[in-house]
């Protein structure tokens, strides 16, 4: 069976989580090389989760989710939210987008992760600011891998197969 005819469930699935307007969609198009996700300065552009299966180096086959913002309000934001929460279920790996030093959301959901013994690497979006010391210092304590990027100007995707590759479940390890 070659790689593009890997049925979905036997795929590794990495789901991209964040606030609105982090980067998620962006980054999603980032791996991909394409305009998959659309993307918008206008918060709830990514209402549904959007799936792209594709063959990753170093990885094999696997099957990219980026999500809505976790930080929506109202009814279509808590909809929104709970679709996210699915896709969680179906994760071997998250990577979770940060954008600013207000944390609050995301720890919340770090801990929604882990919880669910879901690799997590969290990844900050340098967009103009640079993250802090003290910010970078919670995620050591949490034992969480960091990677720093601005992902417009300088993303590397290298660097993050690399982060991916050493999260990968042994389980995954031993089909492969």
């Amino acid at each position: 069976m070659s790689l593009n005819e890997t049925p979905s469930a036997q795929r590794l699935h990495i789901g991209i989580f964040g606030k609105t307007n982090s980067g998620k969609s962006t980054l999603f198009n980032q791996i991909l090389n394409q305009d998959y996700s659309m993307v918008s300065s206008i918060a709830g552009t990514t209402a549904d989760p959007v799936r792209k299966a594709m063959e990753y180096h170093g990885l094999g086959p696997v099957v990219f989710i980026d999500t809505a913002g976790f930080d929506e309000d109202g009814e279509l934001g808590s909809m929104r939210q709970i679709k996210s929460r699915k896709v969680v279920d179906e994760c071997d790996i998250a990577i979770l987008v940060l954008s600013s030093q207000q944390i609050s959301e995301e720890l919340r959901w770090l801990t929604y992760l882990q919880d669910k013994n879901v690799p997590t690497l969290v990844l900050y979006n340098e967009k103009g600011e640079s993250m802090s010391s003290t910010l970078e210092k919670t995620f050591e304590t949490k034992n969480v891998p960091l990677l720093k990027m601005n992902l417009i100007e300088a993303f590397d995707g290298d660097v993050l197969r690399q982060q991916l590759i050493s999260l990968k479940p042994q389980s995954q390890n031993d089909a492969t």
